[in-house]
């Protein structure tokens, strides 16, 4: 069984880096942006998302 403190260690080292990565991608609806498509920052996200 795994600690609570690995958890908590792995979240801080590994996870939380990448969901700040992912977070800081402009991703806006498409409703707000009518280049979205060109922008490609809904398919960053998604490739992010999926690593």
């Amino acid at each position: 069984m795994v600690s609570v403190d690995a958890m908590l260690q792995e979240w801080r080292e590994r996870l939380a880096p990448e969901v700040a990565r992912l977070v800081r991608i402009p991703s806006v609806s498409p409703a707000f942006d009518r280049s979205w498509a060109e922008r490609g920052h809904l398919d960053e996200v998604v490739g992010a998302a999926a690593d």
